[in-house]
């Protein structure tokens, strides 16, 4: 399954996904002091390989938007 987003309504910002990515899709964006923390991600080449760590690794799989043609 491709990765095509973050539901960010669901995600909790635990940024595993950050971690994990091995083409490092996913990216935290740097926060002033009382800004909410962000996770973004951002394939605008179509590199995602189908792994699915950030899939196994998210405590809300529900966060992580895949494109399972």
């Amino acid at each position: 399954m491709r990765v095509i987003g973050i539901d960010k309504d669901k995600c909790i910002k635990c940024v595993e996904c950050v971690e994990i990515c091995p083409l490092d899709l996913f990216y935290k964006p740097p926060t002033k002091v009382g800004e909410k923390r962000q996770v973004i991600f951002e394939d605008p080449h179509g590199n995602c390989n189908e792994c699915e760590l950030c899939i196994e690794i998210c405590p809300i799989t529900d966060a992580i938007i895949v494109n399972d043609k």
